[in-house]
């Protein structure tokens, strides 16, 4: 059996945590967004389709879905009427509804402030979120 001196110990331990640390980060992708339900015949729902193409022309990610097609969706959305908005938080461990949500026509403006709710982001943003005093070291931060 060999003797191991303690910086060797401490090196494998400094070795050990950045692997953890990179696993979070590689794993650890948050790509929130807009989910918009609607219906056939809605004429609500066809009219804010060029607002719908003009937000993703700026690079929002809005997903749009036939609550007919997808009813499982809207009603773990808890989507009664048409056209609705809600904002996703999007987590390694799957994507939960943020409880935000614009329900009826929306004007652009109003959706994009929908968009721009703080976001769920991974531990490469825990930088920038420290300086903004929230910081989260390992799982996840808040970035506003």
């Amino acid at each position: 059996m060999t003797h191991t001196s303690k910086y060797e110990w401490l090196l494998l331990i400094a070795i050990a945590v950045v692997a953890f640390l990179l696993c979070c980060v590689a794993n650890c992708r948050a790509a929130n967004y807009l989910l918009a339900f609607h219906t056939d015949n809605c004429q609500p729902c066809a009219a804010m389709e060029p607002v719908e193409a003009g937000l993703r022309a700026e690079g929002i990610d809005l997903r749009t879905y036939n609550a007919k097609d997808w009813p499982q969706g809207a009603a773990y959305y808890r989507v009664a009427r048409f056209p609705t908005y809600c904002y996703v938080l999007s987590t390694p461990r799957g994507d939960f509804d943020s409880g935000a949500r614009i329900v009826g026509m929306a004007t652009p403006g109003q959706l994009r402030r929908l968009a721009k709710i703080p976001r769920v982001t991974t531990v490469g943003a825990a930088t920038r979120s420290a300086v903004r005093g929230l910081f989260c070291p390992i799982i996840l931060c808040i970035e506003l």
